[in-house]
């Protein structure tokens, strides 16, 4: 690891550059890099001057000021600065191969429940520069070089969509609330409370709104579930719904009977045979302008031991969703109004067997 003065005898040597360099950057054993712009890909937006205010619970990606160009002998790695890490966001850092150049782009995460403001400028990461045992035979440039002399934030090339088996997996159990703060593993069709848990609430996923047939109301052009083609949610599913969910679906012809199931003092959506939801048809969903209020709130679950609304960790693009604390008290108050109504409908199951 290269210390304050072998960073300056390797700037000196022309086997490092750090473009602009500043003196308060430099550390015992690195350099801190600043931010000049934030990107909030579920928003849309990017943030060039001033500050940027990042919600909670929101993927947000960051551009370093600093162009910085590595020799064949040195290598780095960049960590965040724990001032950040105080503060709730969370990072992913790897190595910044020898014979990289160009700027850095920094994927992160504010998993606290506020918002965060990042002030352009600001020092957000540090770069720890490591000397190699020996020079390598074939730089960055050399050897894949796909971020070479990147300016500004760069994301990565799309992905061809990995095809999918016949069998069902992913897209596991959906419901408003976990038990024991533990979500049902995808794929799994038992209650929440595990097998025989037919009392206990169904777990703490709320189905993402599937992409739409034509002529119905699509999800925003830069959504996660649209930009991803996403469904997985959507099968499986152990849905609750509420008494008004069940009403605004009923009121479109479809009989009761035909979409919904009872378990356990719960209604929730049926799935079919494929083990896909009642509405979901050639991967799209059928009702999505009138769909239920749980699917509105997805990828945000709430977890039973804490009460705090958390994104549900099997979603596999859930960290590119953003969530203000506005969302998180609407999902905390449909869980309580969906087992409010559960607790009602057990009391007129009661009364009718008396």
């Amino acid at each position: 690891m290269l210390s304050d003065g072998d960073l300056r005898k390797a700037m000196e040597e022309g086997e490092l550059d750090i473009d602009p360099f500043e003196e308060r950057g430099l550390t015992p054993n690195g350099y801190d890099l600043s931010v000049e712009s934030v990107r909030l890909p579920a928003a849309g937006t990017e943030v060039r001057e001033g500050k940027a205010l990042i919600p909670g619970m929101c993927w947000f990606l960051v551009s370093t000021r600093e162009s910085v160009r590595l020799g064949r002998g040195i290598a780095a790695q960049l960590w965040l600065r724990s001032s950040f890490a105080r503060r709730g966001v969370l990072a992913s850092f790897g190595k910044v191969d020898a014979g990289f150049a160009g700027t850095l782009t920094v994927s992160a995460f504010n998993a606290s429940a506020g918002p965060l403001e990042l002030g352009i400028g600001e020092r957000f990461c540090q770069m720890v520069f490591e000397q190699l045992a020996r020079p390598a035979d074939m730089a960055y440039a050399e050897r894949s070089g796909n971020y070479q002399n990147q300016r500004g934030i760069t994301t990565a090339k799309a992905e061809a969509p990995r095809e999918r088996p016949a069998a069902r997996e992913g897209g596991g159990p959906a419901g408003p609330a976990t038990h024991a703060g533990t979500p049902a593993p995808a794929g799994a069709s038992e209650s929440a409370g595990g097998k025989g848990g037919g009392n206990a609430p169904p777990t703490a996923r709320l189905a993402p709104p599937a992409p739409v047939a034509r002529g119905q109301e699509p999800p925003a052009p830069n959504s996660p579930c649209r930009r991803h083609g996403c469904s997985l949610c959507c099968r499986s599913t152990l849905m609750p719904l509420t008494n008004e969910d069940v009403r605004r679906l009923t009121a479109l012809g479809y009989p009761e009977g035909s979409f919904t199931e009872k378990v356990g003092g719960w209604v929730r959506l049926r799935n079919d045979a494929a083990g896909d939801c009642y509405f979901l048809k050639g991967g799209l969903c059928s009702v999505y302008p009138h769909r239920p209020e749980g699917c509105r709130a997805y990828p945000l679950v709430v977890d039973a031991d804490s009460g705090e609304a958390v994104l549900d960790p099997e979603c596999p693009h859930g960290i590119e969703f953003c969530f203000g604390g506005s969302e998180g008290r609407e999902v905390r108050r449909l869980v309580e109004g969906l087992e409010r109504e559960r607790r009602q409908r057990k009391v007129r199951k009661v009364r009718i067997e008396l």
